[in-house]
């Protein structure tokens, strides 16, 4: 399941901003649009894209990961051909529209929900390893795009491949994904191990939850819950059992963990976005500000890796902490950036802190709530993480245009991020009696 996952997480691709990004100088030529219009239908169909995922959440509880997941390949395609076939943006936005919420938004909630699944003393680890498939594809997926849809950069001369151009290049990405991954859910996915006659963990006898969630206490955390009576005569350690949605919801610890994944990715969407045009203001060539994208995705398969480690010894509250100050360095360096080695810097520690915050939040939501209601919790986590994404963009756009450069965008997010540092050594699992 492991390498499955990881492989889901790289099919996301095609609906992520790193692979749409491949495609708007070619979409903005077709159409004639201005940058402003489209970036706009991006937001539009960005934040839509938000409102069906609490849905998906609760259709990955009832009828598992693995069903949802196949339809979600089916219409992922679908979104890939009509992207393609768009002639107008109100066509592309519909587009836009399939690609962000059954890309980025619900095949993402369907590869970061397996491990829970299968994985309960190891699952900072075996999360670490599923998310190496995002990392493997913002490493590889812009420059394979951009082969499918350019070809060779001598093909006239050649005679070699010429590429099939922005809208057979979309089509054929979107068959090409399916025909990878339905076969690979069909014929190996498996939603639970009890459906192959495993335990979690790969244990040869059967644990109860209780057993599953004691551990993760006693083993993990160190921090067992507390009866919170009055009347009880001494604390003592209980299991944590799953927490419905409704229950999730009214705690500070889910609007806490959801507020600080929102807040990375409305940043790291921001800064993905305006990545080429913020460095070439800042004396770093386009083929310089390129690398970026790889110093990225290998600093982020480093912190997952050891992230993942780390997630299986220390409390998430430390982890959280870590990373707010490895992102705030990083918009730091963006702010001081003059050169390509400071630019590298920057995304050296902003791919860490991307890497180090995906294996934690990995962790966090199954043994903080429970996997019960884990599809319909962290779906509603990903309606305001792909909501907040959207608005990434825009506040550097406002920042460049009424205060004159992104500088005042980055001291806001770097004063976010720590805050974020700054508060987490406080978080706690929520406390039942």
């Amino acid at each position: 399941m492991v390498p499955v996952a990881a492989l889901l997480h790289a099919g996301t691709g095609v609906g992520q901003t790193y692979g749409v990004s491949v495609f708007n100088p070619l979409i903005l030529a077709d159409l004639g649009v201005s940058e402003t219009a489209l970036s706009l239908t991006y937001m539009v169909a960005s934040l839509a894209a938000a409102t069906p995922l609490p849905l998906v959440g609760v259709l990955i509880d009832r009828y598992g990961l693995r069903l949802v997941a196949a339809f979600l390949v089916v219409g992922l395609a679908g979104g890939c051909i009509l992207t393609g076939a768009a002639q107008n943006l109100v066509v592309l936005a519909l587009g836009f529209f399939l690609l962000r919420a059954l890309g980025q938004g619900a095949l993402t909630l369907v590869a970061a929900n397996t491990p829970a699944m299968w994985f309960d003393r190891r699952l900072g680890l075996a999360g670490g390893l599923v998310a190496l498939g995002q990392s493997a594809a913002i490493a590889f997926l812009p420059a394979l795009f951009l082969f499918v849809v350019s070809g060779y950069a001598d093909a006239e001369e050649t005679g070699g491949f010429a590429g099939l151009g922005w809208r057979d290049g979309y089509m054929f990405l979107g068959v090409a994904n399916a025909t990878v991954l339905l076969p690979v859910l069909w014929l190996i996915y498996r939603n639970r191990p009890s459906d192959v006659g495993q335990q979690v963990d790969g244990d040869a006898r059967v644990r109860t939850s209780d057993e599953i969630r004691a551990d993760a206490v006693d083993d993990v955390f160190d921090e067992p819950f507390e009866e919170s009576s009055p009347a009880a005569p001494k604390a003592v350690p209980a299991p944590r059992v799953s927490l419905t949605a409704r229950q999730a919801y009214r705690t500070f610890q889910f609007w806490f963990a959801a507020g600080t994944q929102a807040t990375w990715g409305m940043i790291a969407t921001g800064l993905f976005y305006y990545l080429i045009t913020i460095l070439g203001e800042r004396n770093v060539g386009p083929a310089d500000a390129a690398v970026c994208y790889t110093v990225f995705a290998g600093a982020m398969a480093s912190w997952q890796f050891l992230g993942g480690l780390l997630a299986d010894r220390v409390p998430p509250r430390f982890l959280l902490s870590v990373f707010g100050m490895l992102a705030a360095a990083g918009c730091g360096l963006m702010f001081v950036t003059h050169d390509r080695w400071i630019a590298w810097a920057a995304w050296a520690a902003l791919g860490s802190a991307q890497g180090l915050v995906g294996v934690t939040m990995n962790v966090l939501w199954p043994r903080f709530f429970g996997v019960a209601s884990l599809g319909a919790i962290r779906g509603s986590v990903q309606t305001i993480v792909v909501a907040a994404c959207a608005a990434g963009p825009v506040i550097i756009a406002l920042s460049r245009q009424e205060l004159g450069s992104e500088n005042p965008a980055l001291i806001l997010f770097g004063g976010m991020l720590l805050t974020i540092a700054a508060t987490a050594p406080f978080l706690r699992p929520p406390v039942r009696a």
